[in-house]
């Protein structure tokens, strides 16, 4: 008689201790390294169109990759064939020295407005644009060109909603004024307008006069909420304080209520008259007590350095960003220069 000797007795206890019940499919990914499981993981939901529940609480991280060589190449080439593109926007044969995009004149209510004005640097923006600082340029391009961290439609702050219900009013009125000094004057509403010169630059002026007898001009519309009680001339008897130095309006040595060449509207309204080649606009300031209107002369100077600086950081900072696509991946913008 032999004593039974077991001899996978120990091999069998560790196999049952260790035995995964899952399909060869997954065991297969358990042997893979977690950081690979976590990206896999990562790219199967993100590419997943119904959404799950994880999606509601994990935040998919988009990393950095390097440029290389063989990259900034390339680069050159894409940054030329973009702005060659800016350029074909513009029709062979205009009789304005501008280009009005067709189907924008409603702006905001536009989808072809939204979707053009991700091209340019526009107006409205152009003193943020042309004084960019790092973090501020992340900021730029994370609103202005992908449309990162603007508000819905019914989260509209209460002064743009009150504008834009006021325009229209205050338009009117402005027209019905100049009628009357000038028969033969109308005003035309316009959407968004490309700058023949500098391609890379659009404004959306609230439209132009024109007159048989006078000049064209521009005109810009604001309708400010903190003034709804009272006539726009008392502004600096209304206004207190902090309110009273940060509005755009002022009162000279001599009475004239002037628009501060230091405020934003200022630089939107000389990129204005810039791209349409006019020499004058009118500061239409509106309230439901009144109107008042503040002639703007074009600064030759001031929007010739001013274009300059737009044009130099779109093309070392917007270009690029459409391209490499970092302010959506939470990483620096970069800046390249092509010389």
């Amino acid at each position: 008689m032999k004593e039974k000797e077991y001899p996978s007795l120990i091999y069998n206890t560790r196999r049952r201790a260790t035995f995964d019940p899952q399909p060869t499919f997954f065991k297969k990914r358990l042997q893979e390294t977690p950081s690979k499981l976590i990206d896999d993981f990562l790219s199967e939901l993100s590419a997943n169109e119904n959404g799950t529940l994880w999606s509601t609480s994990l935040k998919i991280p988009y990393g950095d990759f390097d440029l290389s060589q063989e990259y900034l190449s390339v680069y050159p080439v894409l940054h030329q064939q973009f702005l060659d593109s800016l350029r074909g926007l513009i029709p062979l044969v205009t009789v304005t020295p501008y280009n009005e995009f067709l189907g924008t004149i409603r702006q905001h209510e536009s989808e072809e407005w939204h979707t053009l004005r991700h091209l340019f640097i526009t107006a409205s923006v152009s003193k943020v644009a042309y004084n960019l600082t790092p973090r501020g340029a992340k900021n730029y391009i994370a609103s202005h060109l992908w449309g990162l961290n603007k508000m819905d439609e019914d989260d509209t702050p209460l002064a743009i909603e009150y504008g834009r219900q006021n325009e229209n009013i205050a338009r009117k009125l402005y027209e019905e004024e100049m009628k009357i000094r000038d028969p033969t004057a109308s005003v035309l509403q316009m959407g968004l307008t490309q700058s023949k010169q500098y391609h890379e630059l659009a404004c959306s002026p609230d439209g132009v006069l024109e007159s048989k007898v006078n000049p064209k001009r521009a005109i810009e519309i604001k309708c400010p909420i903190r003034l709804q009680k009272v006539h726009p001339k008392l502004f600096d008897q209304y206004l207190k304080g902090k309110k009273l130095d940060d509005f755009y309006l002022y009162r000279d040595a001599f009475g004239k209520i002037r628009l501060k060449n230091d405020h934003s509207y200022y630089y939107q309204i000389q990129m204005v008259l810039g791209i349409l080649h006019l020499e004058q606009c009118d500061l239409i300031v509106w309230s439901p007590k009144g109107i008042i209107t503040i002639p703007i002369n074009f600064d030759k100077l001031f929007w010739s350095d001013l274009a300059e600086g737009l044009v130099s950081n779109h093309h070392s900072l917007l270009i690029p960003e459409y391209f490499l696509m970092r302010t959506p991946r939470n990483l620096d913008v970069l800046i390249l220069d092509i010389v």
